[in-house]
């Protein structure tokens, strides 16, 4: 029978709901003949989820074939304190699990839908979170998942806005403490600029700062301008660029396009003619790779205008450039004889 559900979470149970603190606790006999039981910590993110959205649950789990009898499953999921219980799992021919979300998308009619899972599915990928089997689900998957969901109403758009306030925030932290004042919490950079991820977390820690290792992951991940870097094995992080502490960020030079943008205010437009672009209190003038990006960066400043910078001259001159890995380009200085003044106000 063909299904019309409005809303549906596609659920994974091992490494979303159930993770490493079930394998040590049991709860009681009915767990050690049925199972493990979830992690509280992820259930109550879940029904954070379910409570906003008003979505439906198809297991999609490999403990889909354990429990396609939807009564047992219900008592798995009530024994574990879930605000609902699947409506049906995804079942259909014993097909391998991403065939059979596959399926049932196609042959059941759902207008919003997730798939939550620690395994990659590349079934709908615009669809798909991937939940770290580390932690399970944690709070900060609920932002994506509700805009996955297409959630749009007053409870969603609170959180929506008490979440996003909160990280643009510990943003801004970040970056004073790994641009500009790591004694601010009493940390240290390194040459280049790293400092250690664990240290870091444990010193915002003892300032009272809610971060743990999850959400400075999608801190550095989601952020627009990609301000921060990880090393390869997350031991250390660091700003990308825009420090006034002294730094060497081990880049390579690079050859720039013929031209670059920089946004600024008309109030500076004067000293710029006379001066040029100086780097300031920065390690380096900042510059954009296209006009777009560059009137993104002038509306922070009030008058704000874009001017073109003949960045190929200035390298065939002897001028150095550098290309960071979140696209921008990075110079010493700009005398003002490369500034086009005229083309872009």
């Amino acid at each position: 029978m063909k299904r019309k559900i409005e809303k549906a979470i596609f659920l994974d149970i091992d490494g979303v709901l159930s993770t490493g603190w079930g394998q040590n606790k049991r709860r009681s006999k009915w767990f050690d003949e049925n199972g493990y039981p979830f992690d509280p910590h992820c259930v109550k993110v879940l029904n954070r989820i379910l409570k906003v959205s008003g979505a439906e649950i198809i297991l999609s789990s490999d403990w889909r074939f354990n429990y396609s009898d939807l009564e047992k499953l219900n008592q798995l999921f009530k024994f574990n304190n879930v605000s609902k219980s699947p409506i049906d799992t995804t079942i259909l021919k014993y097909l391998g699990r991403e065939e059979e979300v596959e399926t049932y998308v196609r042959e059941n009619e759902i207008k919003d839908f997730v798939i939550l899972d620690d395994i990659s599915l590349t079934c709908f990928p615009s669809n798909f979170v991937w939940v770290n089997p580390g932690t399970g689900l944690t709070k900060e998957y609920i932002l994506p998942i509700l805009d996955v969901l297409n959630v749009k109403n007053d409870k969603s758009e609170k959180l929506l806005h008490k979440e996003h306030k909160e990280i643009t925030n510990i943003s801004k932290f970040l970056s004073l403490v790994l641009r500009h004042k790591p004694e601010e919490i009493g940390i240290s950079l390194d040459k280049n600029g790293w400092t250690s991820t664990n240290t870091l977390l444990r010193k915002c820690s003892e300032r009272g700062i809610n971060l743990d290792f999850e959400k400075l992951l999608m801190i550095v991940e989601k952020n627009d301008k990609k301000r921060f870097a990880f090393s390869s094995s997350f031991a250390k992080i660091r700003a990308v660029q825009g420090h006034s502490v002294k730094v060497a960020l081990d880049i390579p030079p690079s050859v720039p396009p013929e031209l670059l943008f920089h946004g600024t205010s008309s109030d500076f437009l004067q000293s710029i003619k006379k001066e040029g672009l100086l780097k300031g209190q920065r390690t380096h003038v900042h510059l954009s790779p296209n006009y777009e990006t560059a009137l993104q960066v002038s509306k922070r400043r009030k008058n704000s205008i874009i001017l073109a910078i003949k960045s190929g001259e200035m390298q065939r001159q002897g001028f150095t450039f550098y290309h960071t890995s979140n696209n921008v380009w990075l110079v010493e200085n700009v005398p003002s004889q490369f500034i086009n003044f005229a083309s872009y106000n």
